[in-house]
Formats: structure tokens, C-alpha cells, sequence
């Protein structure tokens, strides 16, 4: 029940999350980066997702008030904000906040689905992928959906994983 924005930065958050809660989700978004190495994951992101009532320009602009470093973009706030504005009008909104997007969160489920689930994945991926650009923004967040109702062995698992997210690079 905040009316105003945070004026100081966080120091630390407790969470108390449950059995399915995504915690193995958040841990990802952390360490991904840090694996592959990028400097800026170092900074503090307010992820955007978490703040279901605000929209992106209200998430924006209290990050850069709050003091953090980047913004991780919640897809459908993402898509909700370009259907009344650019994403030239979001680099600026970045700008001026003196914020830099982090990622865009996220396409889901993307290994072990049909041909027709498939070929939307990679529409999204394309998406994405283009407004990223366009905006500045290095990474996009993607999920593996469920295994088949049949099972999979690890090297099934590790092959079809290995392979949509070959295929998904490649159009980025």
C-alpha cells in the first residue's frame, strides 16, 4: 500500500516464498548474467514484474528515484506500453531515469512443445528480440516448459533444451 515511490534504495528483501513459487526462476535471473559474465549484473534491478498495478512508465521512473541501476522488463507490461507509445519514447524514458534495461521477462515454456506453440515461441522470440535491440536491452529471459507426460531421459532433456535455444539465438 505505497502512495509514493521508495526515496532510498533497498538494501536486502526477505521473501517468504513456497513450494512453486519460482525461486529456481529468480535464481536463474541472478546468475545467468553473472555467468556469462556480465558487468552490469552487479547493479541493482528492480524487476518489474512484482509490481502488478504500476505500469512500466510508473516502474521506470520509481527505479530512477529509488537510486537502482537497471530495470528488468515484464513482457506484458512491455507490450501494454507500446500499444499507446514507441520504444523510441521507452530509450528515453530509460534515459531520463538514468536507468538501463537489464533484460525482458519473459518467454515461457519454450522447450518440448508442439509445431503450432512452437512457431509462436519463435514469433515472440522475434519480437522481442526486436524491440531489445531498439531499446538497448541485452538479454531475454527465456523458460523450459514441462516435461512430456511420457517422461524424458537427461540427454533428452539436455538435447531439446540445446536445441531451441540454438534455434532462438539465432533469431535474436
Amino acid at each position: 500500500g505505497r502512495s509514493e515511490p521508495p526515496t532510498e534504495q533497498a538494501r536486502e528483501a526477505w521473501l517468504a516464498i513456497g513450494r512453486r513459487g519460482g525461486k529456481s526462476k529468480i535464481v536463474a535471473m541472478v546468475a545467468i548474467p553473472l555467468a556469462m559474465g556480465f558487468a552490469m549484473a552487479m547493479g541493482s534491478t528492480l524487476s518489474t514484474s512484482p509490481t502488478m498495478r504500476a505500469d512500466l512508465a510508473t516502474d521506470i521512473k520509481a527505479a530512477g528515484a529509488a537510486g537502482f541501476d537497471y530495470v528488468e522488463i515484464w513482457a506484458a507490461k512491455l507490450r501494454a506500453f507500446l500499444k499507446e507509445r514507441s520504444t523510441s519514447e521507452l530509450k528515453d524514458l530509460f534515459s531520463q531515469s538514468g536507468l538501463s534495461p537489464l533484460s525482458i521477462n519473459s518467454i515461457e515454456h519454450i522447450t518440448f512443445r508442439d509445431t503450432l506453440a512452437y512457431e509462436s515461441i519463435k514469433g515472440k522470440c522475434e519480437e522481442l528480440s526486436r524491440i531489445a535491440s531498439e531499446v538497448g536491452c541485452p538479454c531475454i529471459v527465456v523458460v523450459p516448459g514441462r516435461l512430456p507426460q511420457a517422461g524424458a531421459s537427461r540427454e533428452n532433456i539436455v538435447a531439446e533444451s540445446v536445441r531451441v535455444l540454438n534455434e532462438l539465438c539465432d533469431i535474436a
